[in-house]
């Protein structure tokens, strides 16, 4: 048997399905963006209500077990939870909270990509395109409806991308 050939001669009926749903919801994405922002917002609510009540677990378990307790735990599990309750109170504010959050990432990624450049084969490449970034980036900041579009068609060209893996691996 050639090494890349895989053992499974049959098809998956499973990552099929899950691939086609991943790619239909891609193509919805790009078809509705405004429905994926709220979608996207409400999946970080979840996201952050979730990690909050892990860290007051976690918090309440540590002390439980004698551990000292770092004294950030139950505050940031607290804001999370805070910051979950918003997002999926208010959907504008998710929508521009997660626009500035996306510019502001967009924003450290691309600074961090220049300071290690040093380190990379391509350093010239990281350099700019780290300057390309860190000017898309501030855009997003001062036009947050260009930072939650590009959100939104990112996330939706990577539902395409990862269903049609997962499409492809169920053969």
């Amino acid at each position: 048997m050639d090494r890349f050939e895989s053992p499974r001669k049959h098809f998956r009926l499973p990552l099929a399905l899950l691939g086609i749903v991943f790619i239909v919801l891609g193509i919805w994405a790009f078809t509705k963006p405004g429905n994926a922002l709220f979608g996207i917002v409400w999946a970080f609510a979840i996201g952050s209500l979730l990690k909050g009540i892990m860290d007051i677990v976690v918090w309440y378990d540590m002390g439980k077990a004698g551990v000292a307790r770092p004294p950030y735990i139950l505050p940031t599990g607290i804001l999370d939870i805070l910051l979950g309750l918003l997002l999926f109170a208010n959907g504008q504010f998710g929508v521009l909270f997660t626009a500035y959050l996306f510019a502001f990432w967009f924003l450290l990624d691309s600074i961090m990509s220049i300071a290690a450049a040093d380190f990379s084969l391509h350093r010239g490449f990281n350099i700019v395109m780290g300057i390309i970034g860190i000017i898309i980036g501030f855009a997003m900041l001062f036009n947050p409806l260009y930072s939650v579009v590009t959100l939104a068609y990112l996330v939706a060209s990577y539902l395409i991308i990862f269903g049609a893996l997962l499409l492809g691996r169920a053969f």
